[in-house]
């Protein structure tokens, strides 16, 4: 059996990418959802609603890429019979497959992409809507006010929400 070697300088490259791509998310968590917080509290009910839909749907459209890259590997692997596709850098050393195994890789990858496909569009415009509809109408909120969040959750709404909602650097009751 053929194996294709690690290629170290990828991957440290890639490593060092995923660290640097995760390292500001404690920074924006910690200073930066009491930020949101203060903008919450000023902003009219209604608005504020469909504000955040949109932005807790955000999110999941950062799996596209992960779809379409992963649907475009498994047709290069169908197309060249081999598991990994030739040119392909590996970050471990990796037997490389041929034929029929390799063309059952080749569609378990597109699958994979088509499946992270689905379930990405759904989450987002399906569930996501579907949840905040049923919280609008189970909610004691007054939603289609113009009052801001404040007049509903009382003068110290940033603490309610940093407390409630967030469970950091609120005032503990």
């Amino acid at each position: 059996m053929a194996v294709l070697k690690a290629d170290k300088a990828y991957r440290r490259r890639y490593f060092l990418m995923v660290f640097i791509l995760l390292l500001p998310i404690p920074a924006m968590v910690y200073w930066g959802l009491p930020v949101v917080a203060e903008y919450v509290c000023g902003r009219p009910a209604g608005q504020l609603f469909t504000e955040v839909q949109i932005v807790l749907q955000m999110p999941f459209l950062l799996y596209l890429p992960v779809a379409v890259v992963s649907f475009n590997q498994g047709r290069r692997i169908l197309a060249s019979g081999l598991f990994p596709p030739p040119g392909q850098k590996v970050i471990r050393d990796t037997v490389i497959l041929e034929g029929k195994a390799a063309r059952r890789r080749g569609y378990l990858v597109i699958f994979f992409g088509v499946f992270v496909l689905l379930v990405t569009l759904s989450a987002a415009f399906i569930v996501i809507p579907h949840l905040f509809d049923k919280f609008r109408r189970e909610s004691d909120i007054n939603w289609d006010s113009n009052l801001a969040l404040q007049s509903n959750l009382g003068a110290d709404c940033a603490d309610t929400l940093r407390h409630r909602m967030f469970n950091i650097r609120g005032s503990q009751e």
